[in-house]
């Protein structure tokens, strides 16, 4: 998902049932952040470009954490 998101300026990502046609949820970068327990600033708005950028350099060489 954060491979398909890497030009997504904004911190929200609605999840949506295409077939339904209904949002199912709302995912942020701050809650992959806490999740995944990433070395990233929560205190600031941060994207979900900034946050492929980080896992592309910081975290490129992880055995725990990969993109997907």
């Amino acid at each position: 998902m954060i491979n398909s998101q890497k030009h997504n300026p904004y911190q929200h990502l609605l999840v949506v049932d295409e077939e339904k046609q209904a949002i199912c949820g709302l995912v942020s970068v701050n809650d992959i952040v806490r999740q995944l327990r990433l070395n990233v600033d929560v205190s600031t708005s941060t994207s979900f470009e900034k946050l492929h950028q980080v896992i592309e350099g910081e975290y490129a060489d992880s055995k725990r954490l990969r993109i997907a």
